[in-house]
């Protein structure tokens, strides 16, 4: 499968379960950046492939599980998107 997310996107790759961040009252959710749109949105993001992103789990949709993967499509946008780890 070859798939290419489109215009503000992201491909990922969940890494954990779902975790609840200080307060009790929001999960997050980890993955793993495999593929990334080439619209001039992305060239504006500091997101590369292999970073490991931290996402409300309100900001992505599911993608039909491939190889026996999970993979989602995330939005990149600060409210969707709390944070990266470098690769």
């Amino acid at each position: 499968m070859n798939f290419a997310p489109y215009y503000d996107s992201v491909e990922v790759e969940p890494i954990s379960a779902p975790s609840v961040i200080a307060g009790g009252n929001e999960k997050i959710e980890a993955a793993k950046v495999i593929s990334i749109t080439t619209s001039l949105v992305y060239k504006h993001s500091n997101i590369k492939l292999g970073d490991i992103i931290f996402f409300r789990p309100h900001g992505f949709f599911e993608l039909p599980e491939y190889e026996g993967k999970r993979r989602y499509v995330v939005k990149i946008a600060p409210e969707y998107i709390l944070g990266i780890l470098r690769a």
